[in-house]
């Protein structure tokens, strides 16, 4: 886990999606190339996301943010309610995305192993706003969901 996933927050995680997600509704360089390559604009951004992983992220991010690539592609200044049905998960998620990552490459033998000490541990804490000893318990929780994937990992760090 690089320093800066270890220091990702939900706050932050979020101040960088909905930035990126402002930047492209008003900037159509932002919007071309978020549509093109969205993990090179969200690391320009400061969300640490590896290079090997960016083809996983991109696919993820055109899945998880259809209705806002819609409105993107379409240049629509006028968002309905049902493009913007839950933005504000989405945007959480997309911010998720990096410390999910990290907590799926434990897999499950890995998140049963942790302890109150471990680095994972501390950082699903400050992401969520949570104590360690509740960060603890929601990462043994994981468990079972953990090999659904990034975004299902994604999503439970949201409660979406």
């Amino acid at each position: 886990m690089t320093n800066q996933t270890q220091n990702l927050t939900r706050k932050n995680a979020l101040v960088i999606t909905q930035q990126v997600c402002i930047d492209a509704l008003v900037n159509s360089d932002v919007a071309a190339n978020l549509l093109s390559d969205p993990a090179a604009v969200f690391q320009q951004y400061g969300l640490d996301i590896p290079s090997d992983h960016a083809d996983g992220f991109n696919a993820f991010f055109e899945a998880q943010m259809g209705n806002f690539t819609h409105l993107l592609k379409n240049k629509s200044n006028d968002a309905s309610d049902e493009a913007l049905k839950d933005f504000w998960c989405d945007l959480c998620v997309v911010g998720a995305w990096t410390l999910a990552l990290a907590i799926v490459a434990l897999g499950a033998v890995g998140l049963a192993a942790l302890t109150i000490e471990s680095a994972i541990v501390a950082t699903v804490a400050a992401f969520m706003g949570i104590s360690l000893e509740a960060a603890l318990a929601f990462l043994v929780g994981l468990e079972a969901i953990v090999s659904s994937g990034v975004t299902a990992v994604a999503q439970a760090l949201c409660n979406c």
